[in-house]
C-alpha cells in the first residue's frame, strides 16, 4: 500500500482508526485515507481476511455505523499487527 505523509502506511491508518475507543465511521475513515468509501469497505474486507475481528455498531438518530477492531480474548483468535501481514516473513 502507498505510505501517508507521515511515513505510515494507508493500511496502518486504518487499522489505527479502527482501534479507537469508539471505533471510526466510513466517511472519517474516507476523508483519512483519501480513499473512496467503497475503498474503505474494501479496505476493512481485506482485514478480516487476514484475521481481524471488526465490529459494526449501527447509528442511531442520524448518525452513521461505526466500525471497530474487536481485540481477541486471551488465547483467542488471531492478532495481525499494525506493521505485519498474515502469512508474510
Amino acid at each position: 500500500m502507498a505510505h501517508a505523509k507521515n511515513g505510515k502506511s494507508k493500511r496502518q491508518i486504518l487499522i489505527q482508526l479502527l482501534r479507537k475507543r469508539s471505533g471510526s465511521d466510513i466517511a472519517k475513515m474516507s476523508e483519512q485515507l483519501g480513499w473512496q468509501k467503497h475503498a474503505v469497505r474494501a479496505g476493512m474486507t481485506k482485514l478480516r481476511k487476514e484475521g481481524l475481528e471488526i465490529a459494526k455498531t449501527p447509528g442511531t438518530n442520524g448518525r452513521p455505523s461505526r466500525y471497530q477492531i474487536v481485540e481477541p480474548s486471551a488465547g483467542t483468535g488471531k492478532v495481525i499487527s499494525d506493521t505485519n501481514r498474515a502469512g508474510q516473513s
